[in-house]
C-alpha cells in the first residue's frame, strides 16, 4: 500500500485475502485492480517479478502515477506481458514516454488499456504528449492489437496525429477512443484510416453530423470491422441518413451503437430502411434517441427481412403499442431475436400481456430487460404463470417497476432452472468435458485439502522435533552436571583414602 495508512497487521491480512481472491483460480494472470498500489508497491512488485512470465497484468484504478512507469517499463521488458491493464492511474503523456521505446521495440505485448476503469475516481490524462508517442509506438511496434484510450484528455490535433498513425500501422485490430473531446475534425482523421480495424469505439466525442460521410465512407470500403460505437454524440437525422447510405452495402459490419444521437423518428426511419437491406448486422443499439412510436414500428416492420439478434431501445418515450407490435413479431415462427431491452419506455400492463402471449410460443428469446416502466402487481399471476411454462428465457430484468419481492424472487428462481435445463441440453461431448472438469477440480480440492493437512503434520513433526532437542539439550546438560558431581565425590573419596594411607604409615 502507497496510502499513507500506518501498517497494521489486520491492514496486511485484508490485503492478502482480497489478493488470493481475486487470482485464486488463474495462471499466468496477475490481479491487482483497486488495490490501493503506488509508487513503492510498484517497484516491489517489478522487483519480484524478474523471474516470472506474466501474460496478464491488471493494475487498473491504482495510483502509479508518472513515478511508478519506470517500473512498469521493467515489469513489460523482463516479464513477457501479452495484455496490460493501467487504466485510471493518473498516468499522464510524461508517464507514457517513459514507455514508448521499450514499447516500439516490445515484441509480446497484444493489448494495452491506458482508459478508465468504470465507477474509478482516478483517471489518466495523456493529451497531446501522450498522443504523440502512442502514435509513434503504432507506427513501430508490430504486435499490439488492442488499445484503449478512453477518457484521456486528447483533444482534436492528438486525433489528427493518432489518425497518420493508424495510416501507416498494420496490426491494430481494435481502438476504443471514446470520452476524449475529439471534435469532428478529430474524429474524422481517425475515421479515415480505420479501414483495417475491426472494432471502433469513437463514442462521446462530440462529433456532429459532417462526420457522417467519412463514417459511410469507412463503411463501404472496409473489409474488417465487425463493430462501430458512435454514441453520444450529434449525428441527428441528418448524419444518420448519411450513415446508413454506407451500411446499405456494408459487407462486415455485426454490431452499430449508435444511441444518444438525437437521430429521432426521421433517423430511424432511415436505419429501418438500412437494415432492410443490410443482412449482416446482428446487434444494434438506438436507446436515447428521442424515438416515439412511429420510428420504433418502422424497424420492427424490418425484422423478419435482417438478422438482428440483438435489439436494444433503451430510453425512447415508446409506449405499449411499440412492445405490442414488437411481440406480434416474436409470435411469428421466423423470428431471430435473442435478446432486446427497453428499460424507462413508458410501458404498462397492457403492451406486457401481449408480450407473455408471445413468449408461449417464442423459442428464440433468452435475454429480456424492462426495468423503470409502469408494469404492476396485476400482471404478476400472469408472468409467473408464462414463464412457468417457458425453458428458453434465461434473462428478464423487471427490476423498478411496481412488482412485489416475491414475484421478483420467484423469476428469478426461473431463469435458474431454464439455465440448468439448457446446460443439460449441451451436446454429450462438452458435457463430459464439463463433468471432467468438476472430477478434476474435485481431486484438486482433496489434493489441496490432503497437502494442507501434511503442512499441518510436517509443522507438528518440526515442533516435536525442536521439543525432542531442548529435552535432549536438557538431559544433556543434567547428565554433564551428575558427571561432574560423581567426579568430584570421587575426588574427594581418593584424598580421604590418601589422608587415611599417610596416617597408617606414620604410625
Amino acid at each position: 500500500h502507497d496510502t499513507g495508512e500506518k501498517p497494521l497487521y489486520e491492514t496486511a491480512m485484508n490485503f492478502k485475502e482480497e489478493l488470493l481472491k481475486k487470482n485464486a483460480k488463474t495462471t499466468g494472470q496477475l490481479n491487482l485492480q483497486s488495490m490501493k498500489l503506488g509508487t513503492n508497491a510498484i517497484i516491489s512488485l517489478a522487483s519480484s517479478l524478474q523471474t516470472r512470465k506474466i501474460e496478464r497484468l491488471n493494475l487498473g484504478d491504482n495510483a502509479i502515477s508518472d513515478y511508478g512507469m519506470h517500473s512498469v517499463k521493467s515489469m513489460v521488458t523482463t516479464s513477457g506481458i501479452k495484455h496490460l491493464v493501467l487504466a485510471s492511474n493518473m498516468i499522464s503523456g510524461e508517464g507514457i514516454e517513459i514507455l514508448r521505446d521499450t514499447l516500439c521495440k516490445n515484441a509480446t505485448l497484444l493489448s494495452l488499456d491506458l482508459g478508465v476503469i468504470e465507477g474509478s475516481l482516478r483517471k489518466n490524462s495523456l493529451g497531446i504528449q501522450g498522443a504523440m508517442n502512442i502514435s509513434a509506438i503504432l507506427i513501430k511496434n508490430k504486435t499490439l492489437e488492442h488499445l484503449s484510450l478512453i477518457d484521456n484528455d486528447l483533444g482534436p490535433d492528438a486525433g489528427e496525429c493518432i489518425g497518420i498513425s493508424l495510416g501507416i500501422n498494420t496490426t491494430l485490430k481494435s481502438l476504443k477512443i471514446s470520452e476524449n473531446l475529439l471534435k469532428t475534425e478529430g474524429c474524422v482523421a481517425i475515421i479515415k484510416n480505420a479501414s483495417k480495424l475491426q472494432t471502433l469505439h469513437i463514442a462521446k466525442n462530440n462529433m456532429k453530423s459532417e462526420a457522417a460521410k467519412e463514417l459511410a465512407s469507412l463503411l463501404k470500403t472496409t473489409e474488417k470491422l465487425h463493430k462501430l460505437s458512435v454514441d453520444f454524440n450529434e449525428l441527428g437525422p441528418v448524419g444518420t441518413k448519411i450513415l446508413t447510405k454506407g451500411m446499405n452495402v456494408n459487407p462486415t459490419l455485426k454490431m452499430l451503437s449508435i444511441k444518444g444521437n438525437f437521430i429521432g423518428d426521421e433517423g430511424a426511419g432511415y436505419i429501418a430502411e438500412a437494415l432492410s437491406k443490410n443482412k449482416l448486422l446482428q446487434e444494434i443499439d438506438i436507446s436515447f434517441n428521442e424515438i416515439g412510436p412511429k420510428g420504433f414500428i418502422d424497424l420492427i416492420k424490418v425484422l423478419p427481412d435482417c438478422n438482428l439478434i440483438s435489439f436494444l431501445g433503451n430510453r425512447n418515450p415508446l409506449g405499449d403499442e411499440c412492445l405490442i407490435a414488437l411481440s406480434t413479431h416474436l409470435s411469428t415462427p421466423t423470428t431471430k431475436l435473442r435478446r432486446f431491452e427497453l428499460c424507462t419506455c413508458k410501458l404498462s400492463d397492457k403492451g406486457l400481456a401481449h408480450l407473455l402471449q408471445a413468449l408461449q410460443t417464442n423459442k428464440s428469446l433468452s435475454n429480456i430487460k424492462m426495468t423503470d416502466n409502469y408494469f404492476s402487481e396485476n400482471i404478476e399471476v400472469l408472468l409467473i404463470s408464462t414463464l412457468n411454462t417457458n425453458t428458453t428465457i434465461v434473462e428478464i430484468g423487471l427490476g423498478g417497476n411496481r412488482l412485489s419481492h416475491s414475484c421478483l424472487k420467484k423469476i428469478k428462481q426461473l431463469e435458474k432452472r431454464n439455465m440448468k435445463v439448457i446446460e443439460d441440453k449441451e451436446p454429450n461431448k462438452l458435457r463430459a468435458k464439463i463433468y471432467k472438469l468438476k472430477y478434476e477440480q474435485k481431486k484438486l480440492e482433496q489434493a489441496q485439502e490432503k497437502l494442507k493437512n501434511q503442512k499441518l503434520n510436517i509443522e507438528k513433526i518440526k515442533q516435536d522435533r525442536e521439543n525432542l532437542k531442548e529435552q535432549i539439550e536438557s538431559f544433556k546438560q543434567n547428565e554433564q552436571a551428575r558427571r561432574e558431581m560423581l567426579e568430584q565425590q570421587i575426588q574427594d573419596q581418593k584424598e580421604k583414602i590418601k589422608d587415611k594411607e599417610n596416617q597408617q604409615k606414620e604410625k
